[in-house]
Order: structure tokens, then sequence, then C-alpha cells
């Protein structure tokens, strides 16, 4: 993408403090108002997290069904749904 010519307004400190922090990391002062704008705006992406889940567990929730492996994820979320719909039916009582 062409650079484009962008004017801003700072207190003549401010300038002087930038430009003497971009020189000490080997950049310059666009330059590092433009990177620091760009972490600004870009979209924020939360890390995967991977939970494996213990065989003990896995242990108390029965065999698979006949068919395809299910995954660990669907074998929680089958597991959860149990227990929540276990929960919920001891409390109506």
């Amino acid at each position: 993408m062409p650079s484009v010519n962008l004017t801003l307004r700072l207190d003549q400190k401010v300038i002087e403090l930038g430009k003497r922090y971009a020189k000490e990391q080997g950049t310059s002062l666009s330059k590092l108002v433009e990177q620091h704008l760009l972490k600004l705006v870009e979209p924020v992406q939360e890390p995967i997290q991977v939970v494996e889940i213990p065989s003990h567990i896995l242990a108390l929730m029965g065999t698979p069904k006949s068919g395809p492996r299910q995954s660990s994820q669907e074998l929680y979320a089958e597991y959860a749904d149990y227990v929540a719909s276990k929960h919920l039916s001891l409390e109506e009582e």
C-alpha cells in the first residue's frame, strides 16, 4: 500500500521525545506511529485452547456411540449436557 502524508498537531516536546525513542528503536517516528495504530485497530484473536480430558473423566462418560469416533470436545459436550440435565432434574424434585 502506498504511503500518504498526514499532518498531526502535537506538542513540540512530544515530537522530540517520539523522535528520540524511534531513533533508539532503529525506526522513524512515522513508522513507530503507524505500527502503534495498527496494533490498536487489528482484531484481537484469542488463542485457541485445547483441553485434554483425563481418561478417568472419559471413563465416566461410558463407551462412545457406534459410528465415527467422537472428538474429546464432542464427548465433553455430551458429558456436560448429561450432568446439566441430571442437576436440573434434581432441582425440580
